[in-house]
């Protein structure tokens, strides 16, 4: 809802979906590679800590409420201190690897990197989307030599928010690391995806004056995203059918309890329980996030 309060929607134009996207993300990272209780806190989140993300969520409120206007530019950032409190809340420091994620996609939610991002991706995909689309115009079954300005009507249409959905939800699904082949992975399932898109845009009816509902699904930033997710799944498989063949487990080990090889003073049994007090604080911090989301419901 808070989201929504932005107007950032399915139908919006360029980087008004990169944050629904990077929702999307926080969920799949959360559901996905959310770290077991069972296992023991590396140390406990400190009161300081919890005391900061407060303090921080009651400026932002107080924000919103002197300057509604600001308000949409505030939801990224409430976002982000939401998401830190929650999740120290719900894990603490268990898992250092998907707090790191889930702090880096709620970035995509801020206006200004949405932007900034979607701008440099198509910007970037200029010279290869235009590459994709004459290639495909050499297949007669896309009717481009009858129809030459059906290119230039679909060339308007890069495909920047497929590499986008691919990138994002490909880091939230999966725990792989920075490596070339994972690299090589993903700019292979952009790049197929992309291709995908442009075919799609190609051997739909663009240059209609009443656009069809066919028109309508193959422009809409709904049919990208959901391009760049089943090209994550099919990755994902791909992957998963390798590392079988390679004979590596593809299920992540169990946690060790190295509590008893720590340093006693560093790890000591008292730093890893947290107080009341910063668990109050850290639900403090989610007060901006459900500040525009009410609002947005009084508003409706």
């Amino acid at each position: 809802m808070a989201v929504l309060s932005a107007d950032w929607t399915v139908g919006a134009d360029g980087a008004g979906v990169v944050p629904l996207v990077a929702v999307a993300g926080l969920v799949i990272a959360a559901i996905r590679r959310r770290p077991e209780r069972t296992i023991t806190p590396v140390r406990a989140v400190s009161t300081r800590l919890a005391g900061t993300l407060a303090l921080g969520g009651a400026g932002l409120t107080t924000l919103a409420v002197l300057e509604p206007q600001l308000a949409a530019n505030a939801v990224g950032p409430a976002i982000t201190i939401a998401a830190a409190a929650i999740y120290l809340a719900l894990f603490g420091f268990r898992s250092l690897a998907l707090l790191r994620t889930v702090m880096l996609l709620s970035l995509l939610t801020w206006r200004p990197i949405g932007d900034a991002l979607h701008t440099i991706v198509r910007s970037s995909l200029d010279q290869p989307s235009d590459l994709v689309y004459q290639r495909l115009a050499t297949l007669s079954a896309f009717g481009v030599d009858a129809e030459p300005w059906l290119l230039f009507t679909a060339s308007l249409h890069r495909g920047s928010r497929v590499v986008i959905g691919v990138i994002v939800l490909g880091v939230a699904a999966s725990r792989w690391r920075l490596s070339p082949i994972a690299v090589v992975d993903v700019a292979v399932s952009a790049t197929i995806a992309l291709i995908v898109h442009h075919a799609v845009l190609l051997a739909s009816p663009l240059d209609e004056y009443d656009p069809a509902e066919t028109t309508e699904l193959a422009t809409n930033p709904v049919l990208e995203v959901a391009i760049a997710a089943v090209a994550v799944l099919v990755l994902a498989a791909v992957r998963r059918r390798r590392a079988r063949r390679d004979g590596v487990d593809t299920t992540p080990p169990a946690a060790l309890d190295e509590i008893a090889a720590r340093d006693p003073v560093i790890f000591s049994a008292g730093s890893r329980h947290r107080t009341g007090l910063t668990t109050v604080l850290l639900v403090v911090a989610t007060a901006p996030l459900i500040a525009l989301a009410l609002d947005d419901v009084i508003a409706r």
